[in-house]
C-alpha cells in the first residue's frame, strides 16, 4: 500500500465535499527517460494469480512520435489536495527575524518556541493548486489497433519482458551462490535493471541448479524466489523482490468505512468456497546433488477445525514435490505458507470504490459495510479511468 500523507488521505476520501482528479501518461523511452505526454485514457488491473500480474488497456489519442516497438507508457493519477504552492519560498533568517515587529519578549510572551520561528517560511509569487501524483504502473505496448482516430492497445507490467525471454543456452547456478545474487543477475541479464530488493537474504544454493534452453526468465526468477519463501516477482515500476509474510490484522494498510467520508459503493458480492481443500500436506525436496531428501508434513488433525482429519474422517492429501529448496527451515516455512492457505475457506468479495491509486500488491483492508465487514487480503483490483470506479476482488481467510 502507498502510504499518503494527512492531507492526500483527506483528498483521496473528499473531505471538502468533493475532490479534483486528472491523469497524466507519460511517454518513456526504453533507456527510462520520459520523452513527453500521450492523449490516452484506459483501464489499469492488478491480478496476483496471473504470471504478469498487472495489465492494461489505453485508448490513444493522437500517439505523434511514440514507438509502439519500444516506448513505454507510466500513467498518473493526480488528485488536488486543495493546498497552494508558491514558485519562490524563503526560510527564516536572522536578519528577517531582528526586522520583525514582533519583540524577544512578545515571542517568549506568546510561548514561540525557536523550533517554531524556524520553521516559519516566506512564499512569493502567484500560487498554483498542489497536485498529489501517484503513479499507476510502467506499461510495454502490445501491437496497437486502429479505431478510427483513436489507437487501442494491450499492455503489460515490465514482467513481460521477463517472460517473452527465455534462456539460449543451459543455465547453471553453482552451489553457494547467494539465491538473491542469482536472480538479480537473471533479470539483469533480462534486460531489467531497475529492482527493488525488499527484503535481504542470506540463503545460498544448498546443491548446482540448472534451467535447461527453452524456460521463461521470469519462470527461472520465481523457481528461486519460491525456495526461499519470497513472493513470486511484481512489478510497480520496478520489478520487486519480497519476502512472502502471512496476512494478518496487523498489516492493515487501508480502512474503508461506510461514512460521511465514504468512498465505497452501496453494492457488493461475495461467495463461500471449501471444496477439496486439503487436511494434509506433503512437501518433498529430493535432489540426487543433495546429502540427503528432505520432507516436511503438515495434518490438520485439529477437532475445532471442521476441516480437520478428525471431523472430515479421511485424510485429504496434497503432495509437493520441490526441485531443490534452501534448507529444512525453508522447507519447513514453505509447508507453513502451504497449510495456511489451504486450511481457510476463502470467503471471496467485491465491492467498488472511488478510484484509489494506494493499491499495490496483496494489501491487507478493513472493511466496514452493512454487508460486508472484517480484515480481507486484496487478490486483485481493476480501475476504469473514464468513469472513474475501481472494482476491488478481496478474500476474507476464516480459519477452519
Amino acid at each position: 500500500m502507498i502510504q499518503v500523507t494527512d492531507a492526500e488521505r483527506a483528498a483521496l476520501c473528499a473531505k471538502s465535499g468533493s475532490r479534483r482528479v486528472k491523469f497524466r501518461f507519460d511517454q518513456v523511452l526504453q533507456s527510462g527517460a520520459v520523452s513527453g505526454t500521450v492523449d490516452a485514457t484506459g483501464s489499469i488491473s492488478m491480478d496476483i494469480s496471473n504470471q504478469i500480474m498487472r495489465t492494461a488497456r489505453f485508448t490513444i489519442y493522437n500517439p505523434g512520435t511514440l514507438n509502439w516497438l519500444s516506448d513505454m507508457i507510466k500513467p498518473y493519477m493526480l488528485v488536488s489536495t486543495g493546498e497552494l504552492e508558491y514558485p519562490i519560498s524563503k526560510q527564516l533568517t536572522w536578519s528577517m527575524i531582528d526586522q520583525s515587529t514582533s519583540t524577544w519578549a512578545e515571542n517568549d510572551a506568546a510561548n514561540r518556541t525557536w523550533d517554531a520561528i524556524d520553521a516559519i517560511r516566506f512564499y512569493e509569487g502567484v500560487p498554483t493548486p498542489r497536485w498529489a501524483e501517484f503513479p499507476l504502473g510502467l506499461f510495454v505496448l502490445s501491437t496497437p489497433t486502429r479505431n478510427g482516430e483513436a489507437w487501442e492497445v494491450e499492455a503489460y507490467d515490465r514482467t513481460v519482458v521477463l517472460k517473452e525471454d527465455c534462456l539460449t543456452e543451459n543455465l547453471y547456478i553453482p552451489a553457494g551462490e547467494s539465491y538473491l545474487d542469482a536472480i538479480e543477475a537473471v533479470l539483469i541479464a533480462g534486460g531489467i535493471t531497475s529492482i527493488d530488493i525488499r527484503d535481504p537474504s542470506s540463503a545460498t544454493m544448498p546443491v548446482g541448479r540448472e534451467f535447461e534452453v527453452g524456460a521463461s526468465r521470469l519462470d527461472v526468477a520465481n523457481a528461486l524466489l519460491q525456495e526461499i519463501t519470497y513472493n513470486n516477482l511484481y512489478a510497480d515500476g520496478r520489478i520487486v523482490l519480497s519476502k512472502y509474510v502471512e496476512p494478518s490484522g496487523a498489516q492493515i494498510g487501508w480502512t474503508y468505512k461506510a461514512d460521511e467520508l465514504s468512498v465505497i459503493y452501496r453494492e457488493t458480492s461475495s461467495t463461500l468456497d471449501s471444496y477439496e481443500v486439503p487436511n494434509v500436506i506433503v512437501a518433498i525436496c529430493s535432489n540426487p546433488d543433495m546429502a540427503q531428501e528432505l520432507r516436511s508434513i503438515y495434518t490438520n488433525d485439529n477437532p475445532g477445525s471442521p476441516l480437520s482429519t478428525v471431523n472430515r474422517g479421511r485424510q485429504i492429501v496434497r503432495v509437493d514435490t520441490l526441485d531443490s529448496v534452501a534448507s529444512q527451515a525453508d522447507l519447513d516455512a514453505y509447508v507453513q505458507r502451504q497449510a495456511f492457505e489451504a486450511g481457510q475457506i476463502y470467503e471471496e468479495i467485491e465491492f467498488t470504490t472511488l478510484l484509489m491509486p494506494t493499491h499495490e500488491y496483496s494489501d491487507i483492508l478493513m472493511i466496514q459495510h452493512p454487508e460486508i465487514s472484517g480484515v480481507y487480503q486484496e487478490t486483485g483490483w481493476s480501475m476504469d479511468l473514464e468513469n472513474g470506479e475501481m472494482t476491488h476482488n478481496c478474500r476474507r481467510l476464516v480459519t477452519l
